[in-house]
């Protein structure tokens, strides 16, 4: 299976781009929504929810991109700030694995940001930025 070096993430008006994603910084986790319970007579009680996955990614962006499609460091937070679920655009975001694979997800938790350069503005002002996404179950 073809891999691509980033990840597209777009809004509902397709506004968006491409973000090169720091390998040592992916983690896709399963999850699920459960909740387990010992029972006064020694049994569990389990009650099972649905499952879901959350990526962790580290960003790597510039405040000013040069190549076609890139998204921007000022995008991702954008996208990021998007608050608003029966807005146009609402916060619920497309999502392009490495893969090729097209999932809807959300932006979830803090948007903290490094700058890797001495330079803060420009196309040579390279950012790392830790996102979290909540992907919707398929």
């Amino acid at each position: 299976m073809a891999t691509t070096a980033y990840i597209t993430l777009q809004d509902s008006s397709g506004s968006g781009g491409y973000f090169a994603v720091v390998m040592g910084g992916y983690q896709p986790v399963g999850q699920r929504d459960q909740s387990v319970n010992k029972t006064i007579g020694g049994t569990y009680d389990i009650s099972q929810g649905v499952n879901f996955e959350v990526h962790q990614y580290t960003i790597r962006c510039r405040e000013t991109e040069t190549r076609d499609g890139y998204g921007t460091f000022g995008e991702l937070r954008r996208l990021w700030s998007l608050n608003s679920p029966g807005g146009t655009p609402s916060d619920r975001i497309t999502f392009v694995t490495h893969f090729g694979v097209t999932r809807y997800a959300y932006f979830k938790g803090e948007f903290p940001w490094q700058a890797v350069t001495t330079i803060l503005e420009g196309a040579d002002a390279w950012y790392f930025v830790p996102i979290t996404l909540f992907v919707e179950p398929t």
